[in-house]
């Protein structure tokens, strides 16, 4: 038994001195393979030391990698240092440039090595690494933001801290470094604001947001707040901010309803307005349902180029545009993204509004999912239940526009679950305020209302009718112009649709 523990004592022994001699010599090699481009480093010949750093890199990515995650690292700490590389302005910033290439080649490929740590971690100056303090040097704002940007989506599982450290310097930078004209401060004012927001709603319990939330010299509310005001003072000068704070003032400034009903009033004056252009909308909707069953007849009879001819040759028969209803959609596009700008404008503003359950008492401590509260502070935060209801809203509307042709009505199913599915990933992800949300739900509900009257409840009393409808409307509809009053009622599955005369 003696001898046996002896014996594995010796055997413990001899692997332990070949592990550390083998470490000894990859060590020994490595300074060896690094002596040559320091030696030229040293005797001032910048490119060839540079030259050699690559070489090295080359021969060793594929069997060494920590090696070669040296070589870069080291070139690039060399080319970067404006007392060590270059011996004109033009040579020193060329050097900077090669090392930024040098690093991001380094951080794309080899960030499983010590050298990547090297330039990412954090460090007295470079609170998020030394890569992206020669990025702040070198490379254009939107390059740097997005490199903060990509820190922290690497980090947010991971490592909250780090995640948030990168979002708060971001912020700084984009406030403080992000061009010298008024409209490249306010921009960079906007991207830190987006920063900071997203520090505000995801990372609360990190040391970077109580650096953010805490009173400064010049900013005693904190740096988020004192930004929000500097940004909400300069978007109140828009005529769009003023249409909103007059309806607020309106409804009495008061934060437990004012806020919410000034967006409910907005979509209801949106949909005033726009409503000629709706009416085109739907009466195109009934006629191109007047001519389905034609369609789906000349679908059995012919096929591909043909097919296309005679659908054609039907719609001028019958004097239908197949495009009556697209023209007053696009039209509507220019006045609903001035509408969105402006709720946009005043995000900040609506920090101070509350509606229904939102900035409630149940708002506090609400669970989180996917960054978002369920039940939102404010209606400048997001509202995951808000955003529920504006996703079955969104479809109703799409399942709101009836079809005789059973395939084409699973199709329009589908794409309706698609679309909603879609566009609550959408708002989730780029955490819209609850005010947006709920200014485009109250659209939702009275788009809803607008498609029962004109097309849904029309086509259901033709059906009832057995396909004949009463004969209460002005006549031959033209294009679709005038199907857009409520008697114009479309023929759901008439046996035979008669050609228009044409006039003499």
């Amino acid at each position: 038994m003696l001898q046996s523990l002896r014996v594995t004592i010796a055997l413990l022994a001899i692997v332990t001195f070949g592990v550390c001699s083998s470490v000894a010599v990859r060590a020994q090699d490595g300074n060896s393979v690094f002596a040559s481009a320091q030696r030229l480093e040293a005797e001032g010949k910048d490119q060839e030391a540079l030259n050699a750093y690559g070489a090295i890199h080359v021969n060793n990515q594929a069997n060494n990698p920590e090696v070669a995650g040296e070589a870069l690292y080291l070139g690039g700490l060399f080319a970067q240092d404006p007392l060590r590389y270059g011996k004109n302005d033009q040579e020193k910033r060329d050097g900077q440039a090669t090392a930024r290439r040098m690093w991001q080649d380094l951080r794309d490929n080899l960030n499983n090595t010590r050298a990547f740590r090297n330039i990412s971690d954090p460090m007295p100056g470079a609170p998020a690494g030394r890569y992206v303090a020669l990025l702040e040097k070198v490379a254009r704002p939107h390059d740097v933001l997005a490199e903060y940007n990509r820190i922290e989506r690497e980090n947010a599982g991971k490592s909250p801290e780090l995640a948030a450290q990168a979002l708060y310097h971001g912020g700084l930078f984009a406030r403080d470094h992000n061009g010298s004209t008024p409209d490249e401060k306010r921009l960079g004012a906007d991207q830190a604001w987006l920063l900071w927001k997203k520090l505000r709603d995801e990372h609360p319990k990190t040391r970077a947001y109580s650096e953010m939330m805490a009173p400064t010299a010049t900013m005693q509310s904190g740096q988020l707040a004192g930004l929000e005001s500097s940004i909400d003072l300069h978007n109140s000068k828009d005529w769009k901010y003023k249409i909103i704070g007059s309806l607020v003032a309106l409804t009495g400034s008061t934060p437990a309803f004012s806020y919410g009903l000034a967006l409910i009033l907005i979509a209801v004056l949106v949909k005033i307005i726009v409503l000629p252009l709706t009416k085109k909308q739907y009466a195109g909707m009934r006629e191109m349902q007047r001519m389905q069953p034609l369609m789906v007849s000349l679908k059995q009879k012919y096929k591909g180029q043909e097919l296309s001819a005679k659908t054609m040759e039907l719609y001028k028969e019958h004097g239908v545009n197949p495009f009556a209803s697209c023209l007053p959609t696009l039209v509507q596009i220019p006045f609903l993204i001035g509408v969105y700008t402006a709720i946009r404008e005043y995000e900040i503003a609506f920090g101070k509004g509350h509606f229904l359950w939102i900035g409630s008492g149940i708002a506090e401590g609400s669970p989180v999912f996917m960054g978002a509260p369920i039940i939102a502070k404010n209606l400048a935060h997001p509202d995951l239940l808000l955003l529920i209801l504006y996703m079955v809203t969104q479809y109703i509307t799409m399942r709101m526009t009836p079809s005789a042709d059973p395939a084409q009505e699973q199709q329009q199913k589908t794409m309706a679950l698609m679309t909603s599915g879609l566009f609550f990933w959408m708002f989730l992800s780029y955490k819209w305020s609850s005010a947006f949300v709920l200014y485009w739900f109250v659209l939702n509900l009275l788009t809803i209302w607008q498609q029962w009257t004109y097309v849904y409840k029309p086509f259901k009393v033709s059906q009832a009718n057995g396909g004949t409808p009463p004969t209460t409307g002005s006549g031959a509809v033209k294009n679709g112009a005038g199907a857009a009053t409520v008697n114009a009622i479309p023929i759901a599955v008439p046996t035979r649709v008669r050609p228009r005369k044409k006039k003499k």
